[in-house]
């Protein structure tokens, strides 16, 4: 009994051994996995549980707004919510019926939205920068896993006003075109971070904002608002009465370079370009190459008076309007026997643009095209630009040659034409087109960064003023009489251009287009009006009926002197200027920022480089014109104060100033003072030389760029 007694007690004490042992490492087991749960795997775990309970936003920052040079916003941003789901806090039932809620507030159908929250991904959007009653709709209906963040919304108050120019910005807030893309980097900002921390039913709980958003630098267009209203409302117009397919206007400003308007037509609602075919988003004027036609006439006499190989008065056989090139004859809209070369531009005949393209020969022929810009990208602030189709003159064969004289077999853009033309309104000189004005400061004011930039000297002034008269003559008498604006005087030259269709020229489908500029002796705008495909009178008189209007309305807007007035009014367009830059004192009618209306042409634009100080030139006595062409020509834009000639200035003569520098000319009557006392010097008297660059062959501008 003692025995059976012991072995029972030495069993039952092995059973509690064991299962102290066991109990033991089981312990051990517990705190060896707490130890690693809560030691080894902190960091791990701490990061799982944030991934569950919460989630980084990126927060858009506030894009910069767009404004034409007078400072009107044309395109701003403005705050918006956005509709996000965690599809975590919807299952079985609860999605069909949360989904049936939701579709009654947002623009989609319950199994759109079904589709989105059912799942276990952490975050959904629902409806990206809803409108107000959607918002308020849904936030009525408190549904767990349902959450609103704030987000920023482009929005172009003027709808399609300057819409080709502006581009439009996608859903992510990044530009997709025009200055909206171009210029992204600067008008974007910053993103920022928000993190989010939602509840065990998912549901919003706190938010905290890790890093703030930077908002993007206001951007100041070379546009005014008004003057790119008038080109639009002409241009379609225009469209609209000849059935034409598209069409496109430019309205430059000589002495600078500066667009004022660019327009082309049919246009979009950047607000809603997604209702518009992508076709109609692009920048015709600046991607879209066609032949000029006649316009390009402009290059081709340029070339002939500055070689020598003509005069205005040389009769020259048109050959009863056609002329035989190889297996090709050439026509002329008329029957001409012999014309004047003043008669070949005012007539345009194409058989005498060919008789004298065969004088200057090929090599000559291509260096003036080149130095006139075609063949080169202009660097303009707007994307897909073209650089047009020139091949290398080593290529032409006689009718390449032939017809380029005319505008044929060369591809150029709008934007080309139009600064080739501004040439002659410059006396001479290739301005880069700009578009660009300046950017806001910290506090939103305008911090100027555009200065003219000369590219080159094209031809010598003389034959800039002798090739103007010719144009002047194309206008009063010839094709582009359509063109006459009463009061002013305008040089200009319109283009009838065939449709290059399948590899032939269409007999129906035609370019029309007119080029020139007003005043003819002091320009203020240049301008090109191209209507494509337009129905019945396809001639460029279409197109210059068209620049009439337009200049018309825009030398009033500019308060231009009629042509013969001798006395420079200060004009009163762009009124806002102490707004914009925030000044207490009158700034500069004539300042670069907000426009010149009334200059002549800018004479000699020397290359201005930072830190160079020029000599104020000495200007007493001269009329309001030609003292602003002095003073221009050395980068500093004065203040003009009254009307007639100039009777005081500030800073006097021999000062040296810096280039943007502020001075004052005080104008006023003088006795015995007559149109002008004194005349802008011609320091350039050639610019080309054949088979050179306009730039690499004026020793002129050698000189000015080694000073």
């Amino acid at each position: 009994m003692t025995y059976q007694a012991s072995r029972t007690l030495g069993r039952f004490e092995l059973r509690l051994l064991v299962l102290g042992l066991v109990t033991s490492l089981f312990v051990l087991a517990l705190v060896a996995r707490l130890v690693h749960l809560t030691v080894g795997m902190r960091d791990d775990l701490r990061e799982r549980a944030e991934l569950q309970q919460s989630h980084t936003l990126r927060l858009d920052p506030t894009r910069g707004a767009v404004r034409d040079r007078n400072g009107r916003e044309l395109a701003t941003s403005v705050e918006v919510e956005s509709v996000y789901a965690v599809p975590a806090s919807f299952s079985g039932p609860a999605v069909e019926r949360a989904a049936e809620r939701l579709s009654g507030c947002l623009p989609l159908s319950s199994s759109a939205i079904a589709s989105r929250i059912e799942g276990t991904k952490r975050f959904v959007w629902l409806e990206r920068k809803a409108n107000r009653s959607a918002v308020q709709c849904v936030r009525d209906l408190d549904l767990a896993g349902i959450g609103f963040l704030g987000e920023s919304r482009r929005f172009y108050p003027k709808h399609t006003l300057a819409s080709h120019v502006l581009g439009y910005v996608g859903l992510d807030n990044e530009g997709m075109s025009g200055v909206e893309y171009t210029l992204e980097d600067r008008i974007r900002g910053e993103s920022g971070r928000r993190l989010v921390w939602t509840d065990a039913r998912n549901r919003r709980a706190a938010s905290r904002v890790e890093q703030r958003p930077v908002p993007g630098q206001a951007v100041y267009l070379t546009i005014d608002e008004n003057l790119q209203h008038i080109v639009e409302s002409e241009l379609e117009q225009a469209v609209g009465d000849s059935r034409a397919e598209s069409g496109i206007v430019i309205l430059m400003r000589p002495a600078t370079g500066e667009l004022l308007a660019m327009a082309s037509f049919p246009g979009f609602n950047p607000n809603r370009y997604v209702d518009y075919p992508s076709a109609s988003w692009r920048s015709r004027p600046v991607t879209d190459v066609y032949e000029p036609g006649s316009t390009f006439k402009i290059v081709t006499a340029a070339a002939a008076l500055a070689e020598n190989v003509t005069t205005e008065d040389e009769r020259i056989d048109c050959g009863q309007g056609s002329i035989r090139i190889g297996t090709h004859v050439i026509h002329d809209a008329g029957s001409f026997d012999f014309l004047t070369f003043r008669d070949v531009v005012v007539k345009s005949s194409n058989v005498g643009m060919v008789r004298i393209g065969q004088r200057l020969g090929k090599k000559r022929m291509e260096s003036y095209i080149r130095a006139f810009g075609f063949g080169e990208l202009s660097g303009i602030e707007l994307p897909g630009e073209s650089r047009g189709i020139l091949r290398p003159s080593e290529e032409w064969v006689p009718l390449s040659q032939a017809s380029i004289t005319f505008g044929q077999e060369i591809g150029v853009t709008p934007l080309q034409m139009v600064a080739a033309a501004n040439v002659l309104a410059t006396s001479g000189y290739l301005m880069r087109p700009q578009l660009v004005l300046g950017f806001g400061d910290e506090s939103g004011r305008l911090s100027p960064t555009f200065s003219p930039e000369p590219i080159r000297r094209v031809v010598d002034e003389q034959t800039a003023s002798r090739l103007t008269a010719l144009l002047v003559g194309a206008v009063d008498t010839g094709t582009g009489r359509r063109a006459r604006v009463p009061g002013y005087r305008v040089a200009g030259k319109t283009g009838t251009a065939q449709k290059a269709v399948r590899g032939r020229y269409s007999k129906t489908d035609y370019i029309a287009s007119f080029v020139g500029f007003a005043p003819a002796e002091a320009p203020a705008l240049t301008a090109l009006v191209i209507l494509d495909s337009p129905e019945g009178d396809h001639s460029g008189s279409r197109a210059a009926a068209v620049f009439a209007k337009i200049a018309g309305r825009v030398l009033r807007y500019l308060q231009i002197p009629s042509s013969g007035q001798p006395e420079l009014r200060v004009a009163k367009q762009w009124p806002q200027v102490e707004t914009i830059l925030g000044r207490g004192d009158r700034a500069a009618p004539g300042s670069p920022e907000f426009g010149l209306s009334g200059v002549g042409p800018w004479r000699e634009p020397g290359p201005v480089r930072p830190g160079e100080g020029v000599s104020t030139p000495d200007v007493v006595g001269l009329s309001a014109r030609d003292a602003l062409g002095h003073f221009l020509a050395h980068g500093v834009v004065p203040e003009i104060l009254g009307t007639g000639w100039v009777v005081e200035q500030d800073p006097p003569p021999g000062e040296i100033l810096e280039p943007g520098s502020r001075a004052r000319l005080f104008l006023g009557t003088l006795a015995g003072v007559g149109r002008a006392t004194k005349a802008l010097p011609t320091k350039v008297d050639r610019a080309l030389v054949a088979g050179a660059s306009a730039r690499e062959s004026s020793t002129e501008w050698k000189r000015m760029e080694s000073a």
